[in-house]
């Protein structure tokens, strides 16, 4: 069995950006531990199907994406509560209507049931979030970093907007998550 999530496909701009937040963070902080997922803005968390329907998985995308339409994302400053490594996205019915769609043509396309489901994704005040790191490391880290992504929120450097048409999946290979190729 193998543990997936679907993400918006971020531009490469954004990516990079990220990317580089991220590996400065962990530089001036020593917390290599937060590295354990890419950045990736989850739209369909956390459900487990066979590990042979990895293709299936692609082929599915592949033809969702077909489909899909353009959809601007707004980052407004950090997500705030404890999970200091996201990004707040602005409210946004079309991301939510996505979400749902996608739910759906899961539970038809591999027969699966709404139990296997993050169940908080199913909340109509579900927050969408770009994930830059894992969350859960040591207190004394989080208090380390916090200031550093505060100075760069004050600074406005997390307000910015992109489009998207297209979703991408994570799976979990080991102990860390990485883009489905």
């Amino acid at each position: 069995m193998a543990k997936y999530a679907l993400t918006l496909k971020l531009p490469e701009i954004i990516l990079d950006g990220t990317n580089s937040l991220v590996k400065n963070i962990v530089q001036e902080t020593n917390s290599q531990e937060i590295t354990d997922y890419p950045v990736h803005l989850p739209i369909k968390y956390g459900f487990i199907i066979e590990d042979q329907d990895q293709e299936k998985i692609q082929k599915f995308l592949n033809a969702f994406n077909d489909n899909m339409s353009e959809i601007s994302i707004q980052i407004s400053g950090l997500r705030h509560n404890e999970k200091i490594f996201h990004l707040k996205v602005e409210k946004n019915n079309l991301l939510k209507q996505l979400q749902t769609t996608l739910q759906n043509s899961l539970k038809k396309e591999f027969n699966l049931t709404t139990d296997q489901f993050n169940h908080t994704e199913l909340k109509e005040d579900y927050e969408f979030h770009l994930s830059l790191a894992k969350s859960d490391i040591d207190q004394s880290k989080i208090d380390l970093i916090k200031p550093i992504l505060k100075q760069k929120e004050e600074q406005h450097e997390f307000n910015f907007t992109f489009t998207t048409s297209k979703i991408t999946a994570i799976v979990k290979q080991e102990n860390k998550f990485v883009y489905l190729r």
